[in-house]
């Protein structure tokens, strides 16, 4: 999962070997009704094994660190937390987040570079 990921239109996340991550040029997660960049941050990541994932429970976590709010609407979580899911294959992995209600399956997806 190590690397980094890129979306169209926007969104970057940068996943290390050491359990650090950073993030840029991130969307507020509604972004098909009204697209706005609302920043980004670093801390650290998580991967859940398989067995451990629990219905619709993401698969990469990534915690926040610093003081920083760094998403408008999407990111008030008290913990400062932010999961995707992971799909595709070990060459060419993916991960996702649901943009809106998850029954209408639009997805913010991000590609591994």
């Amino acid at each position: 999962m190590v690397g980094t990921y890129k979306a169209d239109p926007f969104g970057t996340v940068t996943l290390r070997a050491d359990g650090t991550f950073s993030a840029s040029d991130w969307p507020e997660f509604n972004y098909p009704d009204d697209p706005k960049h609302t920043g980004g941050g670093s801390g650290t990541w998580k991967l859940t094994p398989e067995d451990k994932v629990i219905g619709m429970d993401d698969d990469i976590t990534l915690s926040f660190t610093g003081g920083k709010q760094v998403w408008n609407r999407d990111f008030e979580q008290p913990d400062r937390k932010f999961s995707f899911g992971v799909t595709g294959s070990r060459e060419k992995p993916r991960i996702y987040r649901f943009t809106t209600d998850p029954d209408i399956c639009e997805l913010h997806t991000l590609r591994h570079q």
